[in-house]
């Protein structure tokens, strides 16, 4: 009997033990995170000029937030244009920097263009076509401030090459389901500018 409570006691002992090592080391992950997120990543609302946006882009990964954080940054990104002017690097950046910056502007855009899609798929027709018109509208207009600052077409073809890229990395990383559910968008989009016409290259 003796013997039996015995041997039994270490056993316990060393469940018990690693029990507690698990937890600790639970804990020790949780904060981490909490001190990822709430020091260094500021809220998307706090973000109130283009010098802190590129500071967060170029110095947090973010591809691990939720949809619904990453779609608030985005948004805030998308007031801020910390990317501007488009296709240089950003001053005082190492490669590393300038590399997660990059990422995290994909991932963002990635993120909130998702949402627009499931947002366009659920609308009855007849929203879809007032909403399809407001996305005109906001590339009519970046197409003319685009148009000014473009200086004897040499940005335009950087812009092009870029675009091709983009699209490139896009067929590859994408799922099928998502990339069918963009295109009809896309689709939508085209149809809806011809019935308006306008031209788009």
């Amino acid at each position: 009997m003796s013997n039996a409570t015995g041997n039994a006691g270490p056993g316990r002992s060393h469940r018990v033990a690693l029990g507690v090592g698990a937890g600790v080391l639970v804990v020790a992950l949780a904060g981490a995170l909490v001190l990822l997120l709430g020091k260094s990543l500021p809220p998307a609302e706090e973000i109130t000029d283009r010098e802190t946006a590129i500071e967060v882009l170029a110095g947090t990964d973010l591809s691990q937030l939720p949809e619904a954080e990453k779609i608030k940054y985005a948004e805030k990104m998308l007031e801020l244009r910390p990317w501007e002017p488009k296709g240089e690097p950003k001053p005082g950046l190492s490669e590393e920097q300038q590399r997660q910056l990059d990422n995290n502007i994909k991932g963002l855009f990635a993120a909130k263009k998702r949402e627009d899609m499931n947002r366009y798929a659920a609308m009855p027709k007849a929203e879809q076509a007032v909403y399809l018109d407001q996305v005109i509208n906001k590339l009519v207009a970046g197409k003319q401030v685009a148009s000014k600052k473009k200086a004897g077409g040499k940005q335009a073809g950087k812009d092009e090459a870029a675009a091709k890229a983009w699209i490139d990395n896009w067929m590859q990383t994408t799922g099928a389901e998502e990339r069918a559910r963009t295109l009809e968008y896309k689709r939508a989009l085209v149809e809806r500018m011809e019935q308006r016409g306008i031209k788009w290259p």
